[in-house]
């Protein structure tokens, strides 16, 4: 009775563990920034993946030099893609 308890005790860790991680989905692109299809196509996916998982995150490796907001404002500015600042990295 102690070794069930004991693994029904491990078994729901592991699922209350589970549903609380949070995945990360990386994205490299360069010049994110510049305002290009290239660009429209990396924001309409990211915009995708926020919509379909709200737990996500999204990593975007970029060398463009603008901060976090310009990003993320030229983005709307550009292509009309509102994002949520916070899941973003």
């Amino acid at each position: 009775a102690v070794l069930v308890l004991v693994l029904v005790l491990v078994v729901a860790g592991i699922v209350m563990r589970s549903r609380t991680r949070k995945n990360v989905i990386g994205f490299f692109h360069p010049y994110c920034n510049d305002g290009g299809g290239g660009e429209r196509v990396l924001w309409c996916a990211v915009q995708a993946l926020l919509k379909e998982d709200r737990t996500s995150l999204i990593a975007v490796y970029t060398g463009d030099q603008a901060s976090k907001e310009e990003i993320l404002a030229k983005a709307k500015e550009r292509f009309g893609f509102e994002l949520n600042g916070e899941r973003i990295k």
